[in-house]
């Protein structure tokens, strides 16, 4: 850059350059090319930060989603742990002979078998071979058996309880 600016002083002094009259019209006609060039750079560049902010906005939105579920799931397990707590306290008292009233377990009861069939699920369809659809929209591809097989219980995609689909055969009976 400081030959260019050399050499445009030079010429403004309308000096002589390496034997010929210095062509400054060429040189800034060069340079406004240079220019307009490293504007365009820097626009495509300006462009490709808000694409990526932007997929990280969307990639944090997921994830906050996914926080929510997870927190949704635990505290669910939370409320049945409560629950089998009270189950146990209520054994307790009566092993140790003391009045339990059969309307409150028979209510506790009943609010937890009401929990436990609003139990989220994820169910896996095997889908040939060791590949299996899930009902969150992801797949899954087992080197050996299916998901009980390798011991699977939850779903890694959405959390939910894993639960498997058997296989259609394809035959009529």
């Amino acid at each position: 850059m400081s030959n260019i600016v050399e050499r445009l002083r030079r010429w403004e002094k309308h000096e002589v350059v390496g034997g010929d009259c210095f062509d400054g019209a060429n040189e800034i006609e060069r340079l406004r090319v240079s220019a307009d060039a490293a504007h365009q750079i820097a626009d495509d560049l300006e462009r490709e930060i808000e694409r990526l902010r932007a997929d990280r906005d969307s990639w944090a939105d997921q994830a906050d989603a996914r926080v929510k579920d997870c927190v949704e799931y635990i505290s669910e397990n939370e409320r049945l742990r409560s629950l089998l707590s009270l189950w146990l306290d209520m054994i307790r008292l009566f092993r140790e002979g003391k009045s339990v009233p059969l309307d409150f377990i028979e209510t506790q009861i009943q609010e937890a078998l009401k929990d436990s069939k609003t139990q989220k699920i994820c169910n896996w369809t095997p889908e040939g071979g060791d590949y299996w659809e899930t009902d969150c929209g992801n797949a899954f591809c087992f080197i050996d058996g299916g998901p009980s097989h390798n011991s699977m219980v939850f779903c890694p995609y959405c959390g939910n309880k894993l639960v498997e689909v058997p296989e259609e055969d394809g035959e009529d009976s």
